[in-house]
């Protein structure tokens, strides 16, 4: 009887586990310098195992934008909208992470204090050069984007 008790303790115990319970921080943010924008970023930061997953989430207003990109070299940031991303360093004040692949270098220095991170994007074309923004004329390569996050726990 106490064997079948300990079982069904352990089975509860086991089952209130949640892999996202182990997020250090769960953060929706929203980008300072184009708020209209169509994506909103969701980072979950695992300090343990020194990850960032994001998640970017695409209106539909973004969706009619992604398609017009399909001939350009940022093509890759709209095809994989779901990532683990390393930690590439952690203080006491900030946590920073980058992500790099054929067509963009993002690096991100998010602040814990306050939850304001700052987000630096290279866009590369197909040759390797500097890719031409022209989604917003008045913006240089490489970006510097300014969000603020929430909590969303």
């Amino acid at each position: 009887m106490r064997l079948i008790a300990l079982l069904g303790v352990l089975f509860v115990l086991a089952s209130c586990c949640d892999s996202d319970m182990e997020y250090d921080y769960a953060l929706e943010c929203e980008n300072l310098d184009n708020p209209n924008g169509d994506i909103k970023l969701f980072f979950y930061i695992d300090l343990k195992d020194e990850t960032v997953r994001n998640t970017h989430v695409v209106t539909d207003k973004g969706k009619l934008m992604n398609k017009q990109l399909t001939g350009l070299g940022q093509k890759a940031f709209y095809n994989d909208l779901d990532y683990i991303m390393p930690i590439t360093n952690i203080s006491n004040s900030k946590i920073t992470f980058e992500d790099n692949n054929q067509f963009i270098e993002s690096k991100f220095e998010l602040d814990i204090s306050n939850f304001e991170m700052v987000v630096k994007y290279t866009l590369y074309n197909e040759d390797g050069g500097l890719e031409d923004y022209s989604l917003f004329p008045e913006r240089e390569n490489p970006l510097t984007n300014n969000f603020k996050c929430i909590s969303v726990r």
